[in-house]
Formats: structure tokens, C-alpha cells, sequence
């Protein structure tokens, strides 16, 4: 998927700009069409979701460790 459509995945990484191997172009909206028009004609009975990387969350998570509050190792 393109990373400016879907930010939850390596590429999407804050403040880099240049990526050892290629992405996909694929919007999230052409996935769903993508998937609809298989379930129209065979059953999904799995789908694998990898490398999937919450940028803003994993910030979130280091900027709140720096705080006794959230961090038992610093009490």
C-alpha cells in the first residue's frame, strides 16, 4: 500500500526518506474494492497484516517512559 494513503507501516516512518526496498502504490480504498470483488466470488477466511508499525503511538510510548508515572523501572 502507498504510504501516503496508509501511515501505519514502515515506509511511513517520520523523517526518513529514503527506503532500502520498494513499497506498494495501492490506496486503502483500492484494497477494500480489491477484497469486495474476491468475497464476491470465494470466501476470505484469513488476511495477514505485517509490518504494521504505529509511528505516532511508538512516539507517544517513549516521550511517557521519560515519566516515573508510566515507567516502574525509574521508581
Amino acid at each position: 500500500m502507498s504510504p501516503d494513503d496508509f501511515r501505519l507501516q514502515y515506509f511511513a516512518e517520520p523523517h526518513q526518506t529514503v527506503f532500502p526496498s520498494s513499497h506498494g502504490k495501492l490506496t486503502l480504498a483500492q484494497v477494500t474494492d480489491y477484497f469486495a470483488s474476491i468475497q464476491k466470488v470465494s470466501e476470505i477466511v484469513g488476511v495477514t497484516v505485517a509490518e504494521f508499525l504505529p509511528w505516532d503511538i511508538i512516539k507517544l510510548k517513549q516521550t511517557l517512559n521519560a515519566l516515573n508515572l508510566f515507567n516502574n523501572d525509574k521508581q
